[in-house]
C-alpha cells in the first residue's frame, strides 16, 4: 500500500534504493530501525511512568516489546513503582 504522502514514482525510487542495498547494509538498517523503536518505546514507557526506576522501567519495556511472563522470566518479579 502506497503512503499517502508519497507518489507512486518517489515510492518507487525508494523501493530500488532498498532493492540495491548489500546484506550487510539491509543489517545496519534494521538494526538502525530496531535501536529507534526499542528508544521510541522506552521513552513511552518513561513519560507513563515519571518518576521509574531503572530496573522498573526495562522490566515495564520488556512487557511492552515481549510480555509481562517474558519480563518476569528475564527480570523476576515486577519491581515496586
Amino acid at each position: 500500500m502506497l503512503p499517502l504522502d508519497v507518489t507512486p514514482a518517489q515510492q518507487a525510487r525508494h523501493d530500488e534504493h532498498l532493492r540495491r542495498l548489500s546484506e550487510p547494509q539491509r543489517a545496519a538498517l534494521v538494526a538502525g530501525l530496531w535501536a529507534t523503536g526499542r528508544q521510541l518505546a522506552e521513552a513511552g514507557v518513561r513519560a507513563r511512568n515519571p518518576g521509574a526506576s531503572a530496573p522498573l522501567v526495562r522490566w515495564l519495556l520488556t512487557s511492552v516489546i515481549y510480555d509481562e511472563a517474558t519480563a518476569a522470566r528475564l527480570h523476576g518479579a515486577r519491581p515496586a513503582e
